[in-house]
C-alpha cells in the first residue's frame, strides 16, 4: 500500500459567482450537478437587499455527554406531518423521531435489512399523506414508512442508481439525487443524476441534471472539485414542485426547473470566492486522504485553491429561496450563527438575514424547518468540511432546536 501520496494544488481562476462544497466517499459518491440547457439569469441584483436580523433562543437540546440519547453522524433534520423532529443518523443506521418538546418518541427505521429497516441512511423526506421516505444510500433503495414507523414499501432502484443520496419532496414532486457507476477506460465512469420521481411509487418522471465523470485509477486521482455534489443541502423542492439545484461548484448559481424538467431560470449574484490559505488546504488534503485510507493503490490528490461557494439551499412555503454560502459564517459579528441570502420567488435578491443565537455555522450544521424553527447540529460540520480549526471532533454530536424570539425589519 502506498503511504507516500503526491499532492498538487489546482490552479483555478475564481468566477465572479461561485458555489460550496462537499466530498463524498470514493467510488460510490455523487459528482457535481450541472444544467443541460441554457437559462435566462434573473435580475437578482437590481436593488439593494433588505438587511434583517433574527434572534433565536434554545427550545431544547439532545445528545451530549449527560444525555441518554447518543448521535453518531446526523445527515439531515426534517419535520414530519405532526411537527415532530425526524433525525437521520447515518453512523447509527437509524432514523429517530423526537417530539416538538424534545422527547424521544420512536425509532422510525431501525438498523437492519427487513421491512422498514435501513443501513447507512443518508436522507429523508415527508411524502404526501404523512409517510416518511428514507434513502438507504449504498443499497440503492428507498424505504418508506408510515409516520409511526410501520413499514409501507421499499423501492429498489438498482437499474437507475448504485447509490441513492438526496431525497426531497414538495408540491407532488419527489426529488432524488443518485449515482450510477460502471467500468471505464483506466478507471470508472460515474454518472450523477438529479431526477424527479412519483412520490406514490418512486417511478422516475424526468431528469433535471445529469453529469458524467471519469475517475482514474493507478494512481487513484482524487480531484477535489470532481466530488462536489448537489445532495440534500444543495438541492431543494419548492411548494409548487419546482426544483432548485446548485449546478456549478465555482459559481453563485442556482438553476430553477419546472417539475417537468424545463430549465426556467438561473438565480445568481456577484460573489467573491473564499481563497484558502495553506492551513485550510492542508486540512482539506487530510480529509481527502482519510476518505480513501483503505484503498490500496497509489494516490494523487488535487486540492482546489478556492472554497466552493454554496453550502445550503432551502425553499420556504412562500416560494422564497434561502441560500447559505461560503461567507455566511465568515467575517460575521459576534453571536451570529449564520447569515443567508433570501431570493424572492421571481429570483430577486430581496433580503440578507443574520440569525443570532447559539452555535456557529463554521462548525455546526444549520437546518431551516418549515415552521420557522431552526435545528442546529452542534459539531455536525467539522469532520465533513475539514476547514475548521475550532471544531472539537471528539465532542459528542448534539441536536439543538431554536425558535425565533425577535426579528427586525
Amino acid at each position: 500500500m502506498y503511504t507516500d501520496a503526491r499532492i498538487r494544488l489546482q490552479k483555478r481562476e475564481p468566477h465572479v459567482k461561485p458555489n460550496k462544497y462537499a466530498l463524498v466517499p470514493i467510488l460510490v459518491t455523487v459528482l457535481a450537478a450541472g444544467a443541460a440547457k441554457a437559462a435566462t439569469p434573473s435580475a437578482s441584483t437590481a436593488a439593494a437587499p433588505v438587511q434583517q436580523t433574527i434572534a433565536l433562543a434554545p427550545v431544547w437540546s439532545r445528545g451530549g455527554e449527560d444525555d441518554d440519547v447518543f448521535f453518531g453522524d446526523i445527515q439531515q433534520v426534517i419535520l414530519d406531518a405532526a411537527g415532530n423532529i425526524v433525525v437521520v443518523d447515518r453512523q447509527m443506521s437509524q432514523v429517530q423521531l423526537f417530539s416538538s418538546a424534545g422527547e424521544h418518541l420512536a425509532t422510525l427505521t431501525p438498523e437492519g435489512d427487513g421491512p422498514g429497516e435501513v443501513r447507512s441512511p443518508y436522507s429523508a423526506c415527508l411524502l404526501p399523506g404523512g409517510a416518511v421516505a428514507v434513502s438507504e444510500r449504498f443499497a440503492g433503495k428507498v424505504v418508506v414508512v408510515e409516520g409511526d414507523g410501520t413499514p409501507r414499501a421499499t423501492w429498489t432502484l438498482h437499474e437507475m442508481y448504485n447509490t441513492v443520496n438526496t431525497l426531497a419532496c414538495d408540491g407532488g414532486n419527489l426529488l432524488l439525487a443518485g449515482q450510477r457507476s460502471e467500468p471505464g477506460p483506466g478507471g470508472q465512469v460515474q454518472h450523477y443524476i438529479l431526477a424527479g420521481h412519483d412520490p406514490a411509487d418512486g417511478t422516475r418522471r424526468c431528469v433535471y441534471v445529469e453529469r458524467t465523470n471519469n475517475l482514474q485509477f493507478n494512481p487513484l486521482k482524487i480531484v477535489e472539485v470532481g466530488f462536489f455534489t448537489a445532495r440534500q443541502r444543495l438541492c431543494a423542492v419548492g411548494p409548487d414542485g419546482r426544483v432548485y439545484a446548485a449546478a456549478d461548484r465555482d459559481a453563485y448559481r442556482v438553476d430553477v426547473f419546472a417539475p417537468d424538467g424545463t430549465l426556467e431560470r438561473t438565480v445568481s449574484r456577484p460573489f467573491s470566492p473564499w481563497r484558502r490559505d495553506a492551513d485550510e488546504k492542508a486540512r482539506v488534503l487530510a480529509r481527502l486522504e482519510d476518505d480513501v485510507r483503505n484503498v490500496e493503490m497509489a494516490k494523487e490528490f488535487v486540492v482546489a485553491d478556492c472554497d466552493p461557494v454554496l453550502e445550503y439551499l432551502r425553499v420556504d412555503q412562500a416560494g422564497c429561496l434561502w441560500v447559505q454560502h461560503a461567507r455566511s459564517w465568515r467575517d460575521q459579528p459576534p453571536g451570529v450563527l449564520v447569515s443567508m441570502d433570501v431570493f424572492s420567488p421571481e429570483g430577486k435578491l430581496a433580503r440578507q438575514v443574520r440569525f443570532v443565537g447559539p452555535g456557529n455555522a463554521r462548525d455546526d450544521t444549520v437546518w431551516l424547518l418549515p415552521d420557522g424553527r431552526v435545528a442546529v447540529v452542534i459539531g455536525g460540520v467539522g469532520g465533513e468540511r475539514a476547514l475548521s480549526d475550532t471544531a472539537d471532533l471528539n465532542r459528542p454530536v448534539q441536536l439543538m432546536l431554536l425558535e425565533q424570539i425577535d426579528a427586525d425589519s
